[in-house]
C-alpha cells in the first residue's frame, strides 16, 4: 500500500513538472518536440532534475540531430561552480571518458547526474570547481575541455590520463570505504553503491574500472558531502541484462575496492 502511495505521488509530480516544463519550453520549442523528449527521459530524470538545466538539456537534443555530439557549459557563480553538459548518442564510456578529461585539466566533480533516454541519447551533466574548490571562470580552460572532449569522445584520440590521486591525510579517522549492490530496487538495473574518501579523479577511475569490466552505466547520481564521495551507478552487463552472477559481483567488489583505498 505505501508503495502504491508513492507512485501515486510520483506520478503526480511528474505531471505537475512536465506541465511546466511544456509552458517555459513553449516560446522555444515546438510541442512535437517537448513531447518527444518528454517521453524519451526516465522517471527520475523528470522527476529530479531542475527545469532551466531540462530546458537546456532539450535544446542541445535539438541541436544533437544536426551535430554527433554537443557540449555546453554554463557559470554558476551563486553557487560556486561551472556546469557542463555532454550529450551524445549512446556513447559507451561517455561518463568515464568526461570524468577524465576533467580530472586532467585539475577540475573537482562536486556533483555528476547521468542519464540515457529511450531512444539511446545519452545526458551527462557536472557540477565542477577548479582546483581549490572555487568556481573556476577561465574561458580558455572550458575551450580546452570541450576541444579534448571532442576529440576523446569522437575516437579521434585517447582519454586523458589524470594525474596522481591528490588524497588528504585525516590523522586520527578512516573514511568509510563500501561496495555495496542492490538488485531488488530495479527492474532493469544492478545498482552499485560506492562511498569513499573524495580525491581528484576518483570517478574517472570508478567509471573506468565499469567499463573495463563491460558494463554499461545507464545512469548514474554522483554526489560529495566533505571529505567523503558517495555515488550510485545504475548498471547492466553488455547484453544489457542485470549482473546477478554472484562470482561476477565478487570481482567487481574487488576491483572498485582496490580502487577506492
Amino acid at each position: 500500500m505505501l508503495e502504491e502511495k508513492t507512485e501515486d505521488r510520483d506520478e503526480e509530480e511528474v505531471k505537475r513538472r512536465t506541465e511546466l516544463i511544456r509552458k517555459e519550453a513553449g516560446a522555444l520549442h515546438a510541442p512535437a518536440v517537448i513531447q518527444s523528449f518528454l517521453a524519451a527521459m526516465p522517471l527520475t530524470y523528470l522527476l529530479f532534475t531542475p527545469r532551466a538545466r531540462v530546458l537546456d538539456h532539450i535544446a542541445m537534443m535539438e541541436r544533437l540531430k544536426n551535430e554527433p555530439l554537443v557540449i555546453r557549459h554554463r557559470h554558476q557563480p551563486d553557487r560556486g561552480y561551472t556546469e557542463l553538459s555532454v550529450c551524445a548518442y549512446d556513447a559507451y564510456g561517455l561518463l568515464s571518458r568526461t570524468a577524465g578529461t576533467l580530472a586532467s585539466k585539475n577540475l573537482n566533480i562536486l556533483r555528476a547526474q547521468a542519464y540515457t533516454s529511450k531512444n539511446g541519447i545519452m545526458i551527462d551533466t557536472f557540477q565542477v570547481t577548479g582546483p581549490d574548490g572555487s568556481i573556476c571562470t577561465f574561458e580558455d580552460v572550458w575551450e580546452s575541455v570541450s576541444t579534448e572532449l571532442r576529440d576523446v569522445l569522437t575516437g579521434r584520440s585517447r582519454p586523458p590520463l589524470p594525474g596522481a590521486s591528490r588524497g588528504t591525510a585525516f590523522p586520527g579517522r578512516t573514511p568509510l570505504v563500501s561496495v555495496d549492490f542492490d538488485n531488488t530496487s530495479s527492474n532493469e538495473f544492478t545498482i552499485i553503491d560506492v562511498t569513499a574518501r573524495d580525491r581528484l579523479g576518483l570517478l574517472y577511475r570508478i567509471t573506468r574500472e565499469l567499463y573495463d569490466m563491460n558494463l554499461d552505466i545507464t545512469s548514474a547520481k554522483i554526489v560529495t558531502e566533505g571529505i567523503l564521495a558517495m555515488d550510485s551507478f545504475y548498471v547492466t552487463d553488455l547484453l544489457r541484462k542485470k549482473v546477478s552472477d554472484q562470482d561476477r559481483l565478487a570481482r567487481i567488489h574487488d576491483r572498485l575496492f582496490a580502487v577506492l583505498e
